[in-house]
């Protein structure tokens, strides 16, 4: 044991220097249960970070075919998948696994955590680009946040060390030795980097209206959730982080659990970019987002958007659609004489319901037995006029009323008046000459008296249906 604590203090002299030997007094190494932890928590993280690339698997063998490679953020996507793997797997011979090359196992995995934070950064700032339409001064804010948040990390990635040391009863015989006191500077600069994300995210909230949009609100709030998940785990490990030794388990295990967080959600967060990007360019149930909307910009990174027009036609109609104005609608003139008016005098033979040409009815409803009142004989002219003013005379005295409809079989004959005409022209029977082929009559008006029905027992009612 003494042999052991000695050679540790011979590497952490090394290592750090004077200043390491004080270093190495005040956190010795890892004993056997934080050692346990480390290995249980690594084991975790990869077998999570596994089952995270087999679930995505399909999704990214669908994104080698299409044609998205003009841009960056699908090579941070896979470059993030495959990067998170490489991170977590020298963890295991860290922790878990006997080896003689632990310095080896520990640089590359700091390599493959600083490609993790660089992917994530990339994926989320075009995500935030699309909200911002790609707006210079957002631009730079989260390019300068994205190089800080990536130098703090290569810095303390310079400080990761581990040496090999006696073989213990279980795990690894590596031992990780105890970082710098700066060590929650790469998770302060991350917090700092996703919660300005956040804020400048939120920000666009109301151009999102589920109201407006449905699927582009849920894709804003999904993107939120990710964003919000994200900044909670840099600030839990930066908490974490600052509380505890940079030696002690409880750190060594948030960084593997971190990155765990990290990679999930940025992978989420890519997805989300590339169904913003296909809703902005092509749209979703034919109503795409409106060229004028303050969150899309014709030169985003979606390179696929469709540009406005500047042709001379599109413009002069676009100035000649936003200067019309309709004219006002005028009522159009009514005629008086185009309806009658609906029974103006009550008269218990007819209903107040029924319209022209529904027959006649009662109060108890429709009677075909009924005999209609008939209209009033027309006036007859003095002399005889001549056939063209008989035939217009006929004409306009014949009446549209229902009542004096000439299909009711079971009423009486009619009588009409004698004419001022000769019998061998007129005939007043319904099987007379009117009705004859042979002979057909010189007017209108036999025909007119043949077919209206005369009461000469009573004072003929005026109808509400005559024109007279």
């Amino acid at each position: 044991m003494a042999m052991a604590t000695s050679f540790a203090s011979r590497a952490r002299g090394v290592a750090f220097g004077i200043s390491g030997l004080d270093e190495a007094t005040s956190n010795p190494l890892p004993g056997a249960e934080d050692q346990l932890a480390f290995a249980i928590t690594t084991s975790i993280a990869f077998a999570l970070i596994v089952w995270e690339y087999i679930t995505l698997l399909p999704y990214e063998i669908r994104l080698y075919r299409k044609p998205v490679w003009d841009t960056i953020p699908p090579y941070a996507f896979i470059t993030l998948r495959y990067s998170s793997i490489v991170a977590t797997m020298p963890m295991l011979f860290l922790s878990s696994v006997k080896s003689s090359n632990c310095q080896v196992s520990a640089s590359l995995s700091q390599v493959a955590v600083i490609i993790v934070v660089a992917s994530s950064a990339i994926i989320f700032i075009f995500r935030t680009f699309l909200l911002w339409a790609d707006n210079r001064i957002v631009r730079g804010t989260l390019c300068g946040l994205g190089v800080v948040l990536v130098a703090c990390w290569i810095a303390l990635a310079t400080q990761f060390q581990a040496i090999t040391g006696p073989t213990p009863p279980f795990g690894s015989n590596c031992h990780i030795l105890p970082t710098v006191p700066w060590l929650p500077v790469g998770n302060a600069a991350a917090t700092v980097f996703f919660l300005t994300l956040l804020i400048l995210s939120l920000l666009k909230m109301r151009y999102h209206d589920r109201r407006d949009s449905l699927v582009a609100y849920r894709i804003y709030r999904a993107y939120i959730c990710y964003l919000v998940g994200i900044a909670v785990t840099s600030a839990t490990a930066l908490v974490l982080q600052s509380v505890s030794p940079p030696s002690s388990a409880l750190s060594l295990c948030t960084a593997s659990l971190a990155l765990v967080f990290t990679a999930t959600l940025s992978t989420r967060a890519f997805r989300n970019f590339m169904l913003a990007r296909v809703l902005e360019t092509e749209g979703r149930d034919g109503l795409p987002y409106p060229s004028t909307s303050p969150i899309i910009s014709h030169a985003s990174e979606a390179r696929y958007a469709h540009r406005p027009p500047t042709s001379p036609r599109f413009t002069t109609a676009t100035a000649a659609a936003a200067n019309f104005k309709p004219l006002p609608i005028e009522p159009r003139p009514r005629m008086a004489s185009l309806a009658a008016p609906l029974n103006p005098n009550p008269n218990p033979k007819l209903s107040p319901y029924t319209t022209f040409p529904s027959p006649p009815s009662s109060q108890t409803g429709h009677s075909p037995f009924s005999a209609p009142p008939p209209l009033p004989p027309p006036p007859l002219p003095a002399t005889a006029p001549s056939p063209t003013s008989v035939s217009y005379t006929a004409r306009s005295v014949i009446s549209s009323s229902p009542s004096n409809s000439a299909f009711s079989a079971l009423s009486p004959p009619p009588q009409p008046p004698a004419p001022p005409y000769s019998r061998s022209e007129i005939s007043s029977s319904p099987s007379s000459s009117a009705f004859s082929a042979s002979s057909p009559p010189q007017t209108l008006a036999p025909l007119r008296r043949g077919m209206v029905r005369n009461d000469r027992t009573r004072e003929p009612p005026k109808s509400a249906w005559s024109d007279t």
